[in-house]
């Protein structure tokens, strides 16, 4: 959700068979006269859990706290992980390791989308001005982040 709660965004991230990453678009909610209904969204992304079956869910805690105590194995995407995140996902779509399925607002937002350096010499993927919403783009980053993840090996006996 972005800090006026005028927007939010749920995408869903699964790896496809020939290793690359596929991105849906599950919610584009945009809150008119008024910010967003959280409770509504937060049930209503409960229940696309889940629907998907989604073993991981991420969000920024700076703005979507109050939407993930309806998803009780959300997860913050923060900080360093973000940067990490946000890195990865620039490094993914040079690469075509990412295909959008039905996701237009990603690709809407990602010209958006600016590096923010860090004093470590990180960056994170910050909207390029304060009146441009990049909430789809930012959902994208945490949602390829968690799906890319290592995978623990079965353990066999």
């Amino acid at each position: 959700m972005d800090p006026s709660g005028q927007r939010a965004s749920v995408l869903r991230a699964w790896t496809q068979t020939d290793g690359r990453i596929a991105l849906e678009e599950l919610v584009e909610a945009r809150g008119e006269s008024a910010p967003i209904d959280t409770e509504r969204l937060g049930k209503d992304i409960a229940k696309l859990a889940r629907t998907h079956r989604a073993s991981k869910i991420g969000f920024a805690s700076w703005t979507d706290k109050d939407i993930a105590r309806y998803v009780p194995r959300a997860k913050a995407v923060d900080e360093k992980e973000f940067a990490a995140a946000s890195e990865m996902f620039a490094r993914y779509v040079s690469s075509g390791r990412i295909v959008w399925q039905s996701a237009a607002h990603v690709g809407s937002d990602l010209p958006a989308v600016i590096r923010r350096l860090h004093h470590s010499g990180a960056w994170q993927a910050v909207p390029a001005t304060p009146e441009h919403s990049i909430t789809a783009a930012l959902a994208a980053i945490r949602a390829v982040w968690l799906e890319s993840a290592p995978r623990p090996e079965p353990r066999v006996l």
